[in-house]
């Protein structure tokens, strides 16, 4: 929303800020000095919501704009709001819904920025009541149990998120105890400690309770359901298993990495969905899940392949499969020049992914035949450290003599599969280490991380050096990131991004 403000130094600044919602006061006037910052009040709370306000002002955006912003702390956003309809402060950032009513009912503020998005809000338990759905709150009530408390704050969308999924599962507000709490932080410390047993906050912070108490995620925004996931579920579960690109966006198929994500995909939104009560979708998700994830092996391993030891079992993945026939020889266009090769013979790292989203263990004897394979194929020992090819036959990076790619190359070497594999390491109970100082050396002086990586010895016109960067992006950001996420994951020795709802399916179930 926008707002006509006098102070035309005070509109420019506020483009400072984004991602939160503002609110300002109509009542600015012009400074009296052209040449000196106006002086402004900015509330707050504590919130990554706030982050936008931090960055204008140390960034020096504000005073650039003529603004000498002071930013005022408040532990909820009654008070935030109170402060901005008082006149204390001159505009607030507030991510609650109280600042909407107060605009709504006549206060002279007015909301002239704002974002959001679903799925913000959420409603967790302690992990040692047992409960798993909001419906569940309903049998525990009719137990004859001692109410539940449950922490929030009165009159905000985290009340409203109760009441509403409690009028949908039939559950009488009186049956549970509503504990109103004027101040955020005491809202996550009191579930922390155990005073209350069901909390309605925000991320992070339900999050961060997710992790470090087991905090079981009973709802969020409803929205998120039905605007969102079910749309993304539904459109998996018509148009998959095989997808027309694969994770390169260059062939379609039967994709080990692809249909990894699919299924992984499918067995959180059948949680999410019984969790706003839609049963039936979350059993034919779940049981689509399962029926691709019986067939894993069947789709996408050949048993009649020529490298290795060749044809036998166990067998190992290839890297797509045009059909549900890995055996069938068919010649696949690896293209960017890379040619046309017998589909048996093009593998790639992808079915780690069987791995890293809890489908198939680390120890699962195709997956370290695969290793195996991936090992002697596509695997580059550098002066820095190990790292791998996209696939074999890869056309996509420079020349021979490290000229410029134009629609023909050869394929270099990638830090973020150094990455991925140092993941699988962490997962099979090995040491990641080399495959995090192989990053860590694949860096340029900068510390950035290259999309590629010259991999061979001799000298090139170019200049290119055996285990540094090549023309390719630099840095690349998939890059960054899965550096980053190697590091977390050796720090917590496990993979962090593993999703709990889907290992705990397929792998104790297979235990």
């Amino acid at each position: 929303m926008s707002l006509k403000v006098e102070n035309r130094r005070v509109a420019k600044a506020l483009g400072c800020l984004s991602g939160i919602c503002l609110i300002v006061m109509a009542a600015l006037g012009p400074s009296t000095t052209a040449m000196a910052l106006t002086k402004v009040k900015a509330g707050h709370l504590v919130a990554l919501d706030m982050a936008p306000l931090f960055v204008g002002k140390e960034s020096g955006c504000f005073e650039k704009a003529g603004l000498d912003v002071e930013t005022i702390f408040f532990a909820n956003p009654g008070d935030n709001n109170a402060a901005l309809a008082g006149g204390s402060i001159d505009f607030s950032t507030n991510p609650f819904t109280l600042p909407f009513f107060a605009a709504n009912s006549g206060v002279p503020i007015r909301v002239i920025s704002g974002a959001g998005g679903w799925g913000i809000i959420e409603v967790i338990a302690q992990k040692k009541v047992g409960l798993k759905s909001i419906a569940d709150i309903k049998s525990y009530a009719a137990s004859g149990k001692q109410k539940l408390k449950i922490a929030t704050l009165q009159g905000d969308t985290l009340e409203l998120i109760l009441t509403r999924t409690f009028a949908k599962a039939g559950i009488d507000t009186s049956s549970v105890e509503l504990v109103y709490f004027n101040d955020l932080l005491a809202m996550v410390e009191a579930f922390r400690s155990g005073q209350v047993d069901i909390l309605s906050h925000i991320k992070p912070y339900t999050t961060e309770m997710e992790v470090e108490k087991g905090a079981a995620l009973l709802t969020t925004d409803a929205e998120t359901w039905t605007k969102h996931v079910r749309p993304e579920a539904e459109f998996v579960v018509s148009h998959g298993p095989v997808t027309q690109q694969e994770r390169w966006e260059e062939v379609g198929g039967y994709s080990p990495s692809t249909i990894a994500a699919e299924i992984a995909g499918l067995v959180c939104a059948s949680d999410i969905a019984r969790k706003n009560g839609a049963s039936d979708d979350a059993d034919r998700y779940l049981k689509t899940a399962d029926d691709w994830a019986a067939h894993i092996e069947a789709w996408m391993v050949t048993t009649t392949g020529h490298l290795g030891k060749g044809a036998g079992e166990p067998g190992y993945y290839i890297r797509i499969d045009n059909n549900t026939d890995p055996n069938d020889g068919f010649k696949l266009d690896t293209r960017n020049g890379g040619g046309v090769w017998d589909e048996r013979d093009v593998v790639d790292a992808g079915f780690l992914e069987f791995v890293r989203l809890g489908i198939r263990s680390a120890n699962d004897l195709i997956i370290q035949h695969s290793v195996e394979i991936v090992d002697g194929a596509i695997r580059v020992e550098t002066p820095n450290g190990p790292s791998f090819y996209r696939y074999s036959h890869d056309g996509y990076g420079e020349t021979y003599f490290g000229g410029p790619w134009q629609g023909e190359g050869i394929g270099r070497i990638w830090p973020i599969f150094t990455g991925e594999r140092g993941e699988y390491e962490i997962a099979a109970g090995h040491d990641a280490t080399p495959y995090l100082t192989a990053m860590l050396r694949f860096t340029n002086q900068g510390g950035m991380i290259p999309e590629q990586i010259w991999e061979q010895a001799e000298p090139t016109r170019a200049g290119f050096v055996f285990g540094r960067g090549t023309g390719s992006a630099t840095p690349l950001a998939w890059s960054m990131a899965q550096f980053l996420r190697l590091v977390v994951c050796a720090e917590e020795k496990r993979i962090v991004e593993t999703p709990a709802v889907v290992a705990d399916h397929f792998l104790k179930s297979r235990k």
